[in-house]
């Protein structure tokens, strides 16, 4: 898989886990993966799947799922939102639909690729 493209991802620090002003709920599923459920400023409430680098004090957003975005509009500006206005119009994230837990986003970078500095 050398010439697999590596699509820019979201990296926060760390620190944003003491966020409680926005944080309403932090789950450590395992040894690298966090869910955060939080009061988004645009998007609302918004659970946001992260993986831990922990050698660089980072989290790196994997998947995104907007509790109350949950129709086809409100994924698009979901999708716009994490594709365009932070990653300056990369295709990072794309959207998904599941009967069961409804609309969410996925990271297309779904094989682990060690992260270059």
């Amino acid at each position: 898989m050398k010439n697999a493209k590596r699509w820019p991802e979201i990296y926060v620090d760390v620190k944003f886990l003491q966020r409680e002003d926005i944080i309403n709920k932090v789950v450590r599923v395992d040894k690298t993966t966090y869910n955060i459920n939080f009061e988004h400023p645009v998007l609302g409430q918004t659970v946001e799947v992260y993986d831990l680098i922990y050698e660089h004090k980072l989290l790196c957003v994997r998947s995104v799922y907007p509790i109350e975005m949950q129709d086809a509009d409100g994924i698009e500006t979901c999708k716009d939102y994490y594709n365009n206005f932070l990653l300056d119009g990369e295709e990072t994230y794309l959207e998904y639909y599941n009967e069961e837990v409804g609309y969410f986003l996925l990271s297309r970078n779904i094989t682990e690729v060690p992260l270059e500095w």
